[in-house]
């Protein structure tokens, strides 16, 4: 038995919105017989009955490249043989959905070719006029690659904090024998890699070449350390792997998996159980010093360039890390150690009293305040005129607790503002009284901005995912009213046509016509905005009446507006235009039709047409309940409806093709309205003297 839903879904215009959207799969499913779901029935039998007799009615291709089943195999099958092939179908999910009638969700599925997809989609529940279940409809999206680059934004930001808290901590430490494994311990565990090592290069003499030796190690509780491996120690670098040096020596990294290296350098790789291996030079002083090593060993990881950006800049830290480690050993009988060291480095380094006198302020305080030291110094209260107005009472509340770690914004005199994050260190005397603070401000504002960034982007996505709810409601709501009149004028027309007379049947025929109708204008709507917004919509301009082309628009709304007072002006010194009189002549449909909607009966309403060289001005004014001044600025949003009009039928895309329908012109539409009093639209377009001129 052909299911009436199989009727519906040969609608070509139909199938073509459901089915032709390359990124989103869509699939129908229909009993062959609808049955009953609600409290009255025995829900596991009646599931095991649908999960037996519901089958694929139609798939897209979308759908069938998402799960990986050739289409002759899927169409027709239940969920039951769906479940055979190795597509799992949970019972709970399905359960949950013939209850509620619609389900948003987001599952991680295991595809026949044993891959992991994140799939998202919306499963709606289509029903019989009588309520009765008649299928499923579903949509769905592969997100996998949407979820990775959350996540890679979000390992990003993790190893931007974390290499910020590693900076402050090279900073706080006196020697790089502290420094260095409680900063290997802190990057290990925020990159998840299971062993970090820092090698040193070095020469045993003149004409053997580089030499390179492990100097720290981190690895996880679980991993066996490698820091006594002989194989590690005085390794002669340029000959066992010269590509690496090579690599290093310009600034690049090694990367990748191991079993993908050259052979000459499998031989030493291969005992050290890795399984893939970043590798990113040292430079101190312009010279290749070193380099660290992050190895994975149960794990083939393919590093993501932001996180390969956040380890080199780590990197290139370790380098200043050592360069000021020495500049600091070499200077440490120098009373101007203190000085020569916070010149050396990004982050500002202060020395003041308790009463805010400053007696030391790096050449970085200008870098990043945008003031010379000096006029701190010499002014202590200019400090605070350049901390931001909302965060200076914050500020001074958390230094009346004797906090000793702040984070507030700066505005620079520029105007532009700076995230800094400032931390003090308390200096006692010998008799433990506190007499300095000595501190240190990191501008994070890199950090805060990848932040903003992050936020933005699920911002962005949260929008995307609201209009796609939008759409899939309407689209529900507007085509379930049309299929329900078709069903059931259809059902009238096989079970009782013998017994209805001729003029029942044509009102049933007239019935369906009519629905059908809606159904079409609604998919071509749809499409023609997916068109426009894809830059793929074509015009079809030619020379025509302007006189016959008003007539016949006239005579198009004459029943619309029948009820009206319908008035038209066409000012012109010649009767002929080059446009797309098909779309103008739509935009114009839409327009008479709204101003019939919502403008009361015997209201008047104006059309009026002005060329004006080279130049076409339409005019629609009516009498009519007028749009909200607030909601102006969106009546062109696709399925976008007033507050207020929901007794007025309508979808939402009328407007919209309208505007894409001038904007294809190159004109444009403007919208002057007044509550209680009315609504003019003007549309203002280019004309072209040759037909070939549009394109």
């Amino acid at each position: 038995m052909e299911h009436v839903l199989t009727k519906e879904l040969k609608n070509e215009k139909l199938c073509e919105l459901m089915f032709m959207q390359p990124n989103q799969g869509v699939m129908c499913l229909a009993l062959n017989q609808p049955v009953t779901w609600d409290e009255t029935v025995d829900k596991e039998r009646t599931l095991d009955h649908i999960f037996h007799h519901m089958s694929v009615l139609d798939v897209n291709d979308a759908m069938l490249n998402m799960i990986g089943v050739k289409r002759n195999d899927f169409v027709g099958s239940t969920p039951f043989q769906i479940q055979q092939m190795g597509i799992p179908q949970n019972k709970k999910l399905w359960m949950k959905l013939l209850d509620e009638g619609y389900r948003n969700r987001e599952t991680e599925i295991v595809l026949l070719d044993d891959q992991s997809r994140i799939m998202e989609g919306n499963s709606i529940c289509m029903y019989e006029e009588d309520g009765r279940l008649a299928g499923v409809f579903i949509i769905q999206r592969d997100v996998t690659e949407q979820k990775r680059l959350e996540l890679s934004v979000k390992k990003r930001d993790r190893l931007l904090i974390a290499t910020a808290k590693l900076n402050t901590h090279l900073l706080q430490e006196e020697s790089t024998d502290k420094a260095i494994p409680k900063a290997l311990e802190i990057l290990g565990k925020a990159t998840g890699v299971d062993r970090v090592h820092i090698f040193k290069n070095h020469t045993m003499s003149e004409s053997a070449g580089m030499y390179c030796s492990q100097q720290f190690e981190w690895t996880k509780k679980e991993e066996a350390s490698q820091f006594l491996h002989t194989e590690l120690q005085n390794l002669p670098f340029q000959k066992k792997l010269p590509r690496w040096v090579r690599l290093m020596e310009k600034g690049k990294s090694v990367k990748g998996l191991i079993k993908e290296f050259p052979k000459q350098e499998l031989s030493l790789l291969e005992p050290l159980n890795i399984q893939s291996i970043l590798v990113l030079p040292i430079t101190v002083k312009g010279e290749f010093w070193g380099f660290i090593v992050f190895s994975d060993c149960h794990t083939e990881r393919n590093w993501d360039e932001s996180e390969i950006a956040v380890l080199r800049s780590f990197a290139a830290n370790i380098g200043m890390a050592y360069e000021r480690y020495t500049t600091r050993k070499e200077l440490a009988e120098s009373n101007e150690v203190f000085s020569l060291i916070s010149k050396s480095i990004d982050e500002v380094i202060y020395l003041r009293t308790p009463d805010m006198k400053f007696l030391h302020l790096n050449d970085a305080y200008e870098k990043v305040f945008g003031r010379s030291p000096r006029r701190v110094i010499e002014n202590p209260g200019s400090f605070t005129e350049l901390i931001h107005p909302e965060d200076l009472d914050k500020l001074k509340r958390k230094l009346g607790e004797d906090a000793d770690e702040s984070e507030y914004r700066v505005v620079r005199d520029d105007g532009t503002e700076r995230y800094v994050i400032n931390r003090r260190f308390p200096i006692y005397d010998e008799n433990g009284d506190l007499y300095l603070y000595a501190g240190v401000v990191s501008d994070r504002t890199q950090i805060r901005q990848a932040q903003l960034e992050l936020e933005s982007a699920l911002a962005k996505e949260q929008e995307l995912h609201d209009l796609k709810n939008r759409f899939i409601s309407m689209i529900s709501h507007e085509i379930r009213t049309p299929l329900t009149a078709i069903i059931s004028s259809t059902e009238m027309l096989d079970n009782y046509g013998d017994c209805l007379d001729t003029a029942r049947k044509k009102k049933l025929s007239r019935r369906i016509l009519k629905a059908s109708q809606k159904i079409t204008n609604l998919s071509e709507y749809v499409l023609f905005i997916g068109k426009a917004d894809a830059g793929k919509l074509k015009l079809s301009p030619k020379e025509i009446s302007l006189k016959r082309f008003v007539d016949q628009i006239r005579e198009e709304v004459s029943t619309l507006t029948s009820h009206h007072q319908l008035c038209v002006s066409v000012e012109s010194e010649h009767d002929t235009i080059i446009i797309d009189d098909k779309l103008i002549g739509h935009t114009l449909n839409n327009l008479l039709e709204n101003a019939a909607k919502y403008s009361p009966p015997q209201s008047r309403i104006n059309l009026t047409l002005k060329k004006m060289g080279n130049i076409l001005k339409i005019i629609v004014q009516d009498e009519g309940r007028g749009i909200p001044v607030e909601e102006q600025p969106f009546i062109f949003e696709p399925f976008y409806r007033c507050e207020g009009v929901d007794d007025i039928e309508g979808t939402g895309l009328g407007m919209s093709v309208i505007k894409r329908s001038v904007d294809a012109h190159d004109g444009k539409i403007d919208v002057d309205s007044t509550l209680g009093k009315g609504t003019k639209f003007t549309i203002t377009i280019p004309l072209k003297t040759e037909e070939h001129e549009i394109e």
